[in-house]
């Protein structure tokens, strides 16, 4: 389901940029398996949302420049199907997977 693997991708995208491990743009890129145009653009999206992301160009990397926390939740009935908690310590449970 595209829903599922968006959720997922954008939880990749913050793990990295929390982690300071998505190096320069191509870098990045290469990571997600998308074009620096695309690596941009999402940025830029994201900034626009309020996501506080800067880039260190001591350290050629993309980083928070304040804690950020978010929680997404898919449930069904009694069910969840699907449960992120971002924040100082990522968590993902999408049915089996576990995001460190």
């Amino acid at each position: 389901m595209k829903l599922f693997e968006d959720v997922v991708f954008m939880d990749r995208v913050m793990c990295l940029i929390k982690r300071r491990a998505t190096g320069d743009v191509s870098s990045f890129g290469q990571k997600l398996g998308m074009s620096d145009r695309n690596v941009i653009r999402l940025i830029s999206k994201m900034r626009d949302v309020g996501f506080p992301i800067k880039y260190c160009t001591k350290e050629c990397t993309y980083y928070l420049e304040q804690d950020v926390k978010y929680d997404i939740r898919i449930t069904v009935g009694d069910q969840d199907l699907l449960k992120i908690r971002g924040g100082r310590k990522p968590c993902l449970d999408l049915i089996g997977f576990q995001n460190l």
